[in-house]
């Protein structure tokens, strides 16, 4: 999980002040993960200014809460793809 603000030219610049980012990367290290992360959401138009959480994760965490069916998904959807996220925008005041 980082935290992140919208970067210039981001559609969404004026609308919204930050987002809490969640990703899921199929890496082999941290250091790799964080890597692919930070150029993925660049590449979405956001700047990271911190991580908050990380974390290695297996399938089975998500399998056992059906609270975690989202998370799941993109769990599945990282191995397929190799980077997943889910993006918890706040607007600007």
């Amino acid at each position: 999980m980082v935290e992140a603000v919208p970067l210039p030219g981001n559609q969404e610049e004026e609308e919204l002040e930050g987002a809490f980012i969640n990703c899921w990367v199929n890496s082999t290290s941290m250091k790799s993960a964080l890597t692919k992360a930070t150029e993925y959401i660049q590449s979405e138009g956001w700047a990271m200014q911190k991580v908050e959480d990380r974390f290695i994760v297996h399938r089975e965490r998500y399998e056992k809460d059906p609270e975690l069916l989202e998370s799941l998904e993109c769990f599945d959807q990282s191995v397929n793809d190799g980077i997943s996220s889910i993006f918890y925008v706040w607007p600007s005041e």
